[in-house]
C-alpha cells in the first residue's frame, strides 16, 4: 500500500501548478521508477498537459519508456501520441534497449515493377521500398523464384511479415497471367503501417 500512496503523491506534484520546475522533474524521474499501472497513467496523462515544461516532459518520456522496457510492454498507440519532447527521449531509451518495438512504427512502401528480363524470355517483379530494390520475383518455367537483396546501407528492411507475404502472394497471381504482356507492364502495391 505504501508503494502506492508514493505513486499518487509523485503523480499530484506531476500537475501541481504551485510545484518547482525541479520538484516536477523529480516527480517524473522518480514516477519511471514504479511499475504500477497508476504511474504510468500519471506520466501519460502529464505529458499531455499543455502546461508541462519541456524539461518536465523529457523525463517524462525517460519515465514512460523505463516502465515499458521492465515491464515489456510497449504501447505504440501512446508513443505516436506523445508530445514531441517525450517522445524524443522515449524513443533514445527504447533504441538503446529495445529498437524493435522502433520497427514496426514506420512502415515504407512496396512498389512492385514487372519488367522482361534482358532475354525478354521471363517477366520478374523488381520489389522496391525507400527507392531500393530490396528483392525480384521470377517466373520460369510456370516457377516462382524470389531473390532478397541486402539494404545497402546495411540496416534492416523495414517492412512488415505479413504485408510481405501478402505482396509475394499478389505477384504470384499475376505474374504467370501478366507473363505474354508488354514489356512495360507495371503496377503498384503499397504497403502503409498497420
Amino acid at each position: 500500500m505504501q508503494t502506492l500512496e508514493q505513486v499518487r503523491k509523485l503523480a499530484a506534484i506531476l500537475v501541481d501548478s504551485t510545484a518547482t520546475l525541479t520538484e516536477k522533474d523529480d516527480a517524473a524521474i522518480n514516477l519511471g521508477e514504479f511499475d504500477e499501472s497508476e504511474a504510468l497513467t500519471a506520466l501519460i496523462v502529464a505529458a499531455q498537459s499543455e502546461k508541462v515544461e519541456e524539461m518536465v516532459l523529457a523525463s517524462i518520456g525517460e519515465s514512460i519508456a523505463q516502465i515499458w522496457i521492465r515491464l515489456d510492454n510497449f504501447d505504440s498507440m501512446i508513443f505516436n501520441q506523445l508530445p514531441r519532447g517525450a517522445q524524443r527521449e522515449a524513443h533514445s531509451l527504447i533504441q538503446a534497449n529495445r529498437s524493435e518495438w522502433l520497427l514496426n512504427e514506420k512502415r515504407s512502401k512496396i512498389t512492385v515493377r514487372l519488367a522482361h528480363t534482358r532475354n525478354q524470355k521471363n517477366l520478374v517483379a523488381q520489389l522496391w521500398c525507400e527507392n531500393e530494390q530490396w528483392g525480384e520475383i521470377s517466373h520460369k518455367q510456370g516457377e516462382l523464384e524470389l531473390d532478397i537483396y541486402p539494404k545497402s546501407n546495411g540496416h534492416p528492411w523495414n517492412l512488415k511479415y505479413e504485408e510481405v507475404v501478402n505482396v509475394i502472394t499478389e505477384v504470384k497471381d499475376k505474374l504467370p497471367e501478366l507473363a505474354n504482356y508488354s514489356p512495360r507492364a507495371y503496377y503498384e502495391h503499397r504497403v502503409t503501417a498497420a
